[in-house]
């Protein structure tokens, strides 16, 4: 049988994401391969999850369940010190990314943002497109009726 890993026991606040909806959780102990945690409504094993504190984030499978506590395994390497000493993340607001920016939007909403931004990029060409036809319409009158205005006006004049 193989030996665990060294934990450390805390007690940090994050925010977990299993499936789409984000939650509270709580890490009681964590180690350089994975995280026990506590939940009211803790993940069933083989779930997967994201954990966020902080700028630190952790995918991680959930390994075993018992009560509201469970156990995950994560994908990467856990750097101990540096999760630890990472900022807890507030659950009364947006959860930052990586670079500081708000949590992720649902595929669907990010879909209706690209379209909107789409047919704002398609208006501006086409206007675009319209004022460069108009500017060479114009040109292209101008030119024609110089000629047969400028012999009427030296005839009047």
């Amino acid at each position: 049988m193989r030996a665990r890993s060294a934990r450390r026991k805390v007690m940090l606040g994050a925010q977990m994401r299993c499936g789409t909806a984000w939650n509270d959780a709580s890490i009681l102990n964590v180690s350089g391969t994975g995280l026990g945690l506590a939940a009211p409504t803790p993940p069933q094993p083989g779930a997967y999850v994201e954990l966020r504190r902080g700028a630190y984030i952790v995918v991680a499978r959930v390994v075993w369940a018992n009560g509201g506590r469970f156990g995950v395994r994560a994908q990467d390497r856990i750097i101990v010190d540096a999760f630890v000493a990472a900022a807890a993340v507030r659950s009364d607001g947006p959860l930052p990314d990586q670079r500081g920016q708000r949590k992720p939007r649902p595929p669907a909403e990010r879909g209706a943002a690209s379209r909107a931004r789409s047919r704002a990029f398609e208006f501006v060409l086409v206007a675009m497109f319209g004022a460069a036809l108009a500017v060479a319409a114009f040109d292209g009158v101008t030119r024609a009726l110089a000629e047969p205005l400028g012999l009427v006006s030296a005839a009047l004049g």
